[in-house]
């Protein structure tokens, strides 16, 4: 069976190439020019539902994390303005009923067993809670993920590079309900940043 659509790239909960690099496919029966378009811009999971709410004409709420990608559908060639030059990915690998394996092996309680990482084209960033060194790859060596540049002096400006965009990251995108409302004479107005 031949499908025609346009393949995204996205971010799934294991910090392994393997895992996280998921096609996304996307058909618009409307649009057959770009049936078989692939691109590949960053994209992740929480795009998903901004996609379908602005397939549908729905309002995307101004805390939602995503961004529609129907303007790929419209020019799949060209990236929308200010578009993620990263993908991010939180993943908890504890067990609250019975210690995970990793969680006994590191000596990690529940609270300190979760990781973040962050993508960019060229470079990596697995950033462990609990006081784990962090892993830092370089994607387009033939090395990849076998071996961790994080403790390379080479390296050192590009870990302190990622993991403060990886602060970032997490700063813009935490929970901004009070801080993004003003309330008016005639109601609560909601804001995006």
């Amino acid at each position: 069976m031949r499908c025609s659509a346009i393949t995204f790239s996205g971010v799934r909960t294991v910090f392994h190439e393997a895992a996280n690099h998921v096609p996304l496919i996307i058909r618009d029966p409307d649009n057959p020019a770009a049936f078989g378009k692939r691109v590949d811009a960053f994209t992740e999971s929480v795009d998903v539902t901004p996609t379908i709410l602005d397939w549908i004409g729905g309002r995307i709420p101004a805390g939602m994390d995503g961004r529609s990608l129907t303007s790929f559908l419209a020019e799949p060639d060209r990236l929308p303005s200010r578009w993620r030059d990263h993908v991010y990915a939180e993943f908890d690998f504890g067990d609250p009923g019975e210690p995970t394996v990793w969680q006994r092996r590191l000596g990690l309680p529940l609270r300190n067993a979760n990781l973040v990482l962050i993508r960019e084209d060229r470079y990596k960033l697995v950033h462990f809670n609990g006081g784990l060194e962090p892993l830092l790859f370089d994607m387009h060596s033939k090395a990849g993920e076998t071996r961790n540049l994080a403790g390379d002096p080479d390296h050192s400006g590009t870990v302190l590079r990622l993991t403060r965009k990886l602060l970032n990251h997490r700063i813009r995108h935490q929970d901004h309900r009070l801080s993004d409302t003003k309330l008016t004479a005639t109601g609560t107005v909601n804001f995006e940043g």
